[in-house]
């Protein structure tokens, strides 16, 4: 080797070994990193522990189980997601809620967590929820259902540009869906743009999942038209459909499916009936209460179907066996009430709307139908002191300020009826009801010429 070639190879050979040593650097480094995930992961909270003193011991055990097996793998979303769905079918839900969120920060990809998560936030807190219901729409990917979910929180906090463009994903996603276009209908409506809201209520007015929401927000629309007959036909409509199905949440279904034990059973009763299916519903009721025969609450729901399906010597029966059980039960006694009122036993109903509402009087639809009764017996002036009396505990009622406006009309007491019906509509502007009884009020009240 030359002198000049030995030179370059020793100088070389530093070089070479310097891209060598940064190369196992940068293998180190990347090691590095993937090794310091896995040993700073993202940091789990102990699992909730939830009171099960004199829980059913089935609805326990599922409990008991679903968290050791969290507790046996702690760093899983699904071991959490598992826990959090057996808790929300059982109601436990602040303990699910903890779960869900711990699920979604291992597994910040999955729209399912943040779903329901805020779905058991949502009856405590739906400003809350708007936020988990956000996150699970940006993962949703094809899914609607979450879409939809977010659609109608932000038309029921009344952000009605917000729930415009979140419906209209909804139908990017799921043409035709009859949900949607009642949302869309519904926010139409809020902002006076009548003419779009009669377009987009009219494809929801006949979907079991909306027509009934639909024709009473048709009933509305027509009336600020000033078009009465319209509004009358659209309310009555209303009226003899049968209470709205809820749309198909599979998510949801399947946390409803882990409910175990009478409770449990029970959510899923009421499921069916939910969801448009009252024989299945009356079928697995019936198989609960020979279980189970004591069982209060699965009577107090098979008269509430009963009541629904118009077989009221069926429902009384059930309502009059929880009652029996359960004797301080304020909404079967209302119930039964009306169950006597449609059979025109008034006496009986009179017995038990008072009863109901004496245990609770903030009840005022329970207080409304008492007065109803009252005034079919001929007891006005007994009426209107139940609605006084309604009105010290529910202030804030536009329906008792109207009804007791409307009684004091027909009793000749227009000048009283007039505050009382002005109430009703600051309470519930968008009531044109209230506000014609008002008009006819003030225009009986006004002193006649001389």
């Amino acid at each position: 080797m030359t002198n000049q070639a030995a030179q370059a190879s020793r100088t070389g050979r530093p070089v070479r070994h310097l891209i060598v040593w940064l190369g196992l650097v940068v293998v180190a480094v990347l090691a590095l990193g993937v090794t310091g995930w896995w040993l700073w992961p993202v940091s789990v909270i102990t699992p909730p522990q939830v009171p099960l003193e004199g829980v059913d011991p089935e609805i326990a055990s599922a409990i008991n189980q679903a968290r050791t097996a969290l507790l046996n793998s702690p760093r899983t979303a699904a071991s959490w997601g598992l826990f959090g769905e057996v808790l929300m079918a059982h109601e436990f839900y602040p303990e699910a809620s903890q779960c869900f969120r711990q699920a979604h920060e291992l597994d910040p990809g999955n729209s399912r967590w943040p779903y329901l998560q805020g779905m058991t936030t949502y009856h405590a807190d739906p400003k809350a929820s708007v936020t988990c219901f956000e996150r699970a729409a940006e993962r949703a990917g094809k899914d609607y259902v979450p879409h939809l979910r977010l659609a109608e929180t932000y038309l029921s906090l009344d952000r009605f540009d917000d729930a415009d463009k979140a419906f209209r994903k909804v139908l990017e996603l799921h043409p035709g869906n009859p949900r949607a276009f009642y949302g869309l209908g519904r926010a139409a409506l809020q902002r006076d743009q009548l003419r779009e809201a009669v377009g987009y209520l009219s494809l929801a007015a006949d979907n079991p999942v909306s027509r009934q929401a639909a024709q009473l927000a048709l009933a509305e629309l027509y009336q600020r038209e000033g078009n009465a007959e319209a509004a009358q036909q659209a309310e009555q409509r209303a009226r003899g459909l049968p209470p709205d199905s809820p749309w198909p949440d599979p998510i949801l279904e399947a946390v409803q499916a882990r409910g175990v034990g009478l409770e449990g059973r029970l959510t899923q009763a009421r499921q069916f009936w939910l969801v448009g299916k009252p024989r299945d519903s009356l079928l697995l009721l019936d198989q609960l209460l020979q279980k189970a025969p004591d069982f209060a609450k699965a009577h107090a729901l098979r008269g509430a179907i009963l009541v629904k399906e118009g077989n009221y010597q069926a429902a009384e029966t059930a309502l009059k066996e929880c009652l029996r059980l359960a004797p301080d039960d304020a909404s079967s006694l209302a119930m039964l009430g009306g169950v006597f009122a449609a059979q025109r036993k008034l006496d009986d109903a009179i017995d038990c709307l008072e009863k109901a509402f004496n245990l609770q009087p903030s009840l005022h639809e329970t207080c409304v139908n008492l007065s109803r009764c009252l005034v079919e017996r001929g007891k006005r002036s007994q009426a209107q002191a139940a609605l006084r009396e309604g009105l010290r505990y529910r202030p804030d009622s536009p329906l008792l300020h109207l009804e007791l406006g409307k009684l004091l009309l027909e009793e000749g007491q227009a000048s009283a009826a007039v505050p009382i019906l002005e109430k009703s509509v600051t309470l519930a502007p968008e009531d044109d009801s209230a506000r014609m009884l008002l008009d006819a009020a003030r225009k009986t009240a006004q002193p006649r010429p001389q």
